[in-house]
């Protein structure tokens, strides 16, 4: 499934504009995707985005909320600023 491929991308563009439970990101990307990915899938990536510092958690065990650190918003820009650049090679692939 692409989305998967993609769900470390996708989880840190979305949190570039909001600070978001693992639920909220489901129901975001349901609503967005029209893919219901399971709260296992969301959350081992949450974590490992943790565990590589590109996100961190506030807040309880019924409630963590996830923001992207410093770390996170460079990675997040450096993917915006590839996005063109991924486009054209996506598109040159099926010529």
């Amino acid at each position: 499934m692409i989305v998967k491929n993609f769900l470390d991308i996708l989880i840190l563009m979305e949190l570039r504009k909001d600070s978001l439970s693992g639920y909220d990101i489901m129901r975001l990307l349901h609503r967005k995707l029209s893919v219901m990915l399971s709260s296992g899938t969301i959350y081992s990536r949450l974590y490992n985005l943790e565990r590589n510092k590109l996100t961190e958690g506030m807040g309880t065990k019924k409630k963590r909320v996830y923001r992207l650190t410093e770390e996170g918003e460079k990675t997040a820009k450096d993917f915006l600023e590839l996005k063109d650049k991924m486009l054209d090679f996506i598109i040159n692939l099926f010529k």
